[in-house]
C-alpha cells in the first residue's frame, strides 16, 4: 500500500509536466509503458470526493481546472438524476480508460450495471419461479456510480 502511495505521488508531478505543454500544437503521444503505469495507478483506487457527482452517463468534465457542468446546470442534473456521491464521501475508481486526449474515470461501478446472460433466465417448477442470478433488486443491480 505504501508503494502504491509513493508511485501515485511520483506520477502526479509527471502528469503535470506532461500536460503543461498543452499550448503547443504537437505533443508527444503517451508511450505504452506510461499508459500501463497510469492504469495500474488509478484502477481500483479509493478517493475522497470534493464536489457532488450527478448520476447518469453525462458525468463531470474538468478542463483547465474548471468543472463543467457547474452552477445551475449541475444543480439541474442533481435534481433530475440525484447525486451519485456527495462531498467528503469515499469512492472507488472502478474503471479507468485513456480515450484519445482525455482520461475517463468511472466511480462506484459506473452509471450502468452490466448483467450476465444467466441473470435474465428464470427457472420454474411446480408453479414457482426462481432466478439463478439472484434477486433483481439487490445493490449489485442498483447502479449508484457516475
Amino acid at each position: 500500500m505504501r508503494l502504491h502511495r509513493i508511485s501515485t505521488l511520483l506520477l502526479v508531478p509527471l502528469l503535470g509536466v506532461a500536460f503543461s505543454n498543452a499550448d503547443e500544437k504537437e505533443t508527444a503521444a503517451i508511450t505504452e509503458q506510461h499508459r500501463v503505469e497510469l492504469i495500474r495507478t488509478f484502477n481500483s483506487d479509493l478517493v475522497y470526493i470534493r464536489t457532488q457527482f450527478p448520476m447518469g452517463k453525462v458525468g463531470l468534465t474538468i478542463k483547465d481546472g474548471k468543472i463543467s457542468p457547474n452552477g445551475e446546470k449541475l444543480q439541474e442534473l442533481l435534481a433530475l438524476w440525484g447525486p451519485s456521491v456527495k462531498p467528503g464521501d469515499r469512492a472507488m475508481i472502478t474503471k479507468f480508460d485513456i480515450r484519445g486526449d482525455r482520461f475517463h474515470f468511472e466511480i462506484n461501478g459506473g452509471p450502468v450495471k452490466k448483467t450476465k446472460w444467466y441473470q435474465h433466465i428464470q427457472v420454474g417448477m411446480n408453479g414457482g419461479m426462481a432466478s439463478p442470478g439472484g434477486p433483481q433488486n439487490d445493490p449489485i443491480n442498483n447502479p449508484r456510480g457516475s
